[in-house]
């Protein structure tokens, strides 16, 4: 099966990646197995906060228990309001030890979008930074579900003053306080895990409801895509709402030991500077992101960046153009956003790699299916489903067994999306 020990070594050291290990693709499991593994070694810089794989670990235990305090419980869904920070991601794994479910949502969202989305996914818990409160003291009124709002990077009195009148209002670092302890809930693979809405530009947003599973298969097929080995380390300048930063800029790196790095969003004229810092092998591109870089004037150091492949969907109109003047390999593949992706291409060019399923014939998603989730919710937001833009599972089926293809062959409706808005605005000088 193997070649080398080296290579048996390797492909221990990423969980869930063969069907007898499928009970583990869980989020607060692999997060637990790869503090255990590789400690006080780097896992993440997101936005230069750099944290090891115990320090988040602890982190979302402390977080976990505070989220407790507040009332929390499994099932329950929390929504972020925030840019991309070391908050979100430690919430979002906080909220996953919980049994809970995570809903990041775009902090550039004003008005009756913003309301939909908060609404829709009925969460009563909110975390948003100091730019939300001028918007959030003006629809409040109409968000009648959020009873709790914790501020990351401001205090109570801030939201006072800017008007919020919402019931509790606690500091990030209060929900921090509870000591650690490893009582992590128990969650199977097939529990929903988060909820990701669509860009909402052909109506109301859908919220798409994901499973530990799921979330599992979308970075496994995107690792597969890439070539991506236990070697490599990742880059993202996408934003932490949108299933591109988080299964690919966060849950890949995790799931495969490696290294991730974050940045505050797109800027075509630091882009390279930032990867180069990164030292990261591996990233990702919109095809417009990739369009403007081709576009900025050509530089002697075009080719002096770590990337060794990038994933582009959709694909830069010339790709050989663009791999020979940055020193690297494209990829591309289709989605139907946000809950489902292939790879138009995943056979890597050159000789395959250790712990490519070409070389080992043993794919890193289980060959029963990839489902989205079992229906959790409650009674509130079952009732939403059949509305417009409502929050819905794709399919109800049993727990305690994998899924067949044949039940996850209509994920959702396609969905129309903003890749422009999902990468953030982009000026006349990157």
């Amino acid at each position: 099966m193997f070649d080398t020990k080296a290579d048996y070594a390797s492909q221990s050291a990423i969980p869930g990646l063969h069907d007898d290990e499928i009970e583990s693709r869980v989020l607060s499991r692999i997060l637990l197995r790869q503090a255990e593994r590789h400690g006080s070694r780097t896992f993440i810089d997101v936005c230069g906060r750099a944290t090891s794989f115990e320090d988040m670990l602890d982190v979302s235990w402390r977080l976990a228990n505070g989220l407790r305090w507040l009332g929390v419980s499994r099932s329950d869904r929390v929504a972020m309001l925030l840019p991309n920070c070391f908050e979100l991601v430690a919430t979002w794994f906080a909220l996953s030890n919980l049994g809970a479910i995570e809903v990041p949502t775009n902090p550039g969202l004003k008005g009756d979008l913003l309301c939909h989305n908060l609404n829709n996914c009925g969460a009563e818990v909110l975390v948003a930074d100091a730019g939300a409160l001028t918007e959030l003291a003006r629809v409040q009124e109409h968000l009648p579900d959020v009873r709790t709002l914790v501020l990351v990077g401001a205090d109570p009195g801030d939201a006072r003053a800017a008007g919020v009148k919402i019931g509790r209002i606690v500091r990030f670092e209060e929900c921090l306080a509870t000591p650690s302890a490893p009582d992590l809930a128990t969650i199977h693979y097939s529990d929903p895990m988060a909820i990701l809405y669509t860009s909402g530009t052909t109506g109301p947003a859908k919220g798409a409801l994901m499973s530990h599973h799921h979330c599992y298969s979308w970075a496994a097929a995107m690792a597969a895509n890439l070539g991506y080995t236990t070697q490599d380390s990742y880059f993202s300048a996408l934003p932490l709402f949108h299933t591109d930063a988080q299964m690919f800029g966060v849950y890949l790196p995790l799931i495969y030991g490696t290294r991730a790095t974050l940045v505050e969003g797109f800027s075509a004229s630091r882009f390279w500077e930032q990867v180069r810092g990164s030292g990261a092998t591996a990233t990702n591109l919109l095809g417009a992101m990739a369009v403007i870089l081709m576009r900025a004037p050509p530089g002697k150091d075009d080719r002096g960046n770590p990337v060794r492949v990038c994933q582009c969907i959709p694909m830069v109109p010339d790709k050989e153009a663009f791999e020979c003047r940055f020193g690297m390999r494209l990829v591309t593949g289709a989605r139907r956003r946000p809950v489902s992706w292939l790879s138009t291409r995943s056979m890597p060019r050159g000789p395959a790699h250790a712990e490519s399923p070409i070389r080992t014939g043993r794919w890193p998603w289980s060959t029963a299916g990839t489902g989205p989730c079992r229906p959790a919710l409650s009674a509130r937001s079952s009732r939403a489903r059949g509305r417009a833009g409502a929050c819905f599972p794709a399919t109800t089926v049993p727990t305690q067994r994998p899924y067949r293809r044949s039940e996850t062959s209509g994920i959702t409706p396609g969905m129309q999306a903003s890749w422009t808005r999902m990468a953030g605005s982009i000026s006349s000088t990157g």
